[in-house]
């Protein structure tokens, strides 16, 4: 089967200042074939696994929020919204009792954002409680950090930056100071940890087993590991005063934008398990580049007008470049008539591995 990939969701959909005519066809067309797909699946999650599902539903939530699209849709996304609620609250057990903490967080962010829209106060309700399920997996292994699962001794990038990012757009939104009190433990664990590698400024994915606690280097780090970060440093240097922060995220751009391995001469992301003849990236690999491009938007929309006008021209156009590109180049059509687009932006490969 092909792919329809709600990551192109992501990114300039919610970009108010920046969307283009492009993309928000391209928006429209992926939010119709999730929505025929919800419409026809019994199980009401047309997705591989729980993490990517809650990674759906944000990005369903987002384009909902963005102002420029139909009534309809954002009808269409509140019934989808509700659902998942619903279906989370007769298994509240599974969400509070899952060993990967990584994923669990997903779902707070999933959460999070569905209230935004809705305001429902029981999807807030279930973002505190999956960030509180984690939070017992904090532990003085390595000197600190989350545990990526509850039965390992593995701590990596991806969870504590989302647990950095959860931290900080739970205390935006409830003004809880356990909330940031959290986000800049994390912090302060994190940036000491060595992840953020010294050579190429890029982020590994965790660290070696203690005691040595080494980041293990990658020569071609994942997407979404540079991403999260972002989303939750630009909210922390707001909520601390700390502008520090942003240089600490601008140079995590900026690596990823000179990147050989990340990114292709016509400006086109890829992922290190791309290549130019079939499709060589799993089911969640598959997603890496568009969880990238949301939390660079998430960063780009938490500056102030003064910060993100200095930025502006950098982000818009690798938004736009990808963007333009997935829409041209690496679209076709599947057998109901709807857009399918292949993982990878710059051109169509058929994608067998189920990821929709």
């Amino acid at each position: 089967r092909k792919m329809v990939p709600f990551y192109l969701l992501i990114g300039l959909s919610f970009m108010r200042d920046v969307i283009g005519t492009t993309t928000l066809e391209c928006s429209n067309s992926t939010f119709a074939a999730i929505n025929n797909k919800f419409s026809n699946s019994p199980s009401d999650n047309p997705c591989v696994s729980w993490w990517q599902s809650a990674n759906m539903y944000e990005e369903i939530a987002n384009f909902a929020l963005n102002p420029k699209v139909d009534t309809s849709v954002v009808t269409s996304a509140i019934n989808i919204l509700n659902r998942m609620l619903e279906k989370a609250l007769l298994t509240r057990p599974y969400f509070l009792h899952s060993n990967s903490n990584d994923d669990t967080l997903w779902w707070c962010l999933a959460f999070e954002r569905s209230y935004h829209l809705i305001g429902n106060n029981q999807f807030l309700e279930m973002a505190e409680l999956t960030l509180e399920h984690v939070m017992r997996d904090w532990t003085d292994i390595c000197g600190g950090g989350l545990l990526w699962d509850h039965t390992k001794t593995y701590k990596n990038a991806i969870t504590n930056s989302l647990l950095l990012s959860a931290s900080t757009k739970l205390f935006e939104t409830t003004k809880d100071a356990k909330y940031l009190n959290i986000a800049m433990t994390t912090w302060e664990w994190f940036n000491a940890s060595g992840m953020i590698d010294p050579i190429d400024g890029l982020v590994d994915d965790g660290l070696n087993d203690s005691p040595t606690c080494t980041s293990i280097y990658q020569s071609c780090p994942w997407t979404y590991n540079q991403g999260v970060l972002l989303s939750g440093l630009a909210r922390l240097s707001n909520q601390t005063g700390n502008s520090a922060l942003l240089l600490v995220a601008d140079n995590i751009i900026n690596n990823v934008f000179s990147s050989d391995c990340l990114m292709r001469s016509t400006g086109v992301m890829r992922e290190s398990c791309e290549d130019d003849t079939s499709d060589g990236c799993n089911h969640d690999q598959k997603i890496f580049k568009g969880i990238f491009s949301r939390h660079l938007s998430y960063f780009y929309l938490s500056l102030s007008p003064q910060d993100q006008e200095a930025r502006s021209e950098l982000i818009h156009n690798f938004l736009v470049t990808n963007s333009n590109s997935t829409w041209e180049n690496a679209r076709s059509t599947d057998s109901n008539g709807f857009d399918v687009f292949s993982p990878q932006w710059d051109q169509y490969i058929d994608d067998s591995v189920s990821g929709d």
